[in-house]
């Protein structure tokens, strides 16, 4: 593991275990086994570490999301149903809730930065599903347009949960009629 990866992985643990606040710059060194010059070479301060903790989860989050949009033997318009899939998991099942719940300790303010972290690599996804279906003949660009409006809307407009899962059965049927929808709504005839 490299140095920064290290230490960005020590401070996502202590942050969960003592909170940001209660996290020093020394506490990372002590905890990674390098020197406070080591930290300060890879990063200016404890908030710049916090950033890199937030930005690596939000690329955790979206890793499921990535292998979808990457897969070859899958056609535009069931990329799109999956992603829309994985955009309501994200959402409502997030890995792990209480790692996050307790980086996050609740502050209104580091929930938005997450939430908009998602929100801004999930919308880069959405983008090359669609514009792939386009060069592909599969998704319609008209159609294209108006669901990407939708979605990157939900998408902006969902908070990601870090208190419960949610494990109705009902929900999830209706969020794969959903996602079923859409995908047809946009693939060619």
């Amino acid at each position: 593991m490299k140095t920064r990866d290290k230490l960005i992985e020590v401070a996502r643990q202590l942050f969960a275990r003592q909170g940001m606040e209660n996290t020093t710059i020394s506490d990372i060194a002590e905890a990674s086994k390098k020197g406070r010059r080591t930290i300060y070479t890879y990063f200016k301060n404890k908030l710049e570490i916090y950033n890199a903790v937030l930005s690596d989860e939000a690329t955790a989050m979206v890793e499921h999301m990535q292998s979808i949009v990457d897969n070859p033997t899958l056609e535009s318009p069931e990329k799109l149903r999956l992603f829309i899939i994985e955009h309501f998991k994200l959402r409502l099942r997030p890995r792990n809730a209480e790692t996050l719940k307790n980086i996050l300790r609740l502050d209104l303010g580091r929930i938005e930065k997450l939430r908009k972290l998602v929100a801004s690599r999930e919308e880069l996804l959405l983008e090359r599903i669609l514009d792939e279906g386009i060069r592909r003949g599969q998704i319609r660009a008209d159609r294209a347009r108006e669901v990407r409006t939708f979605l990157v809307q939900m998408m902006l407009s969902m908070a990601v949960s870090v208190e419960a899962r949610n494990d109705d059965p009902d929900l999830w049927k209706a969020i794969g009629g959903f996602a079923t929808f859409i995908s047809a709504r946009t693939a060619r005839e």
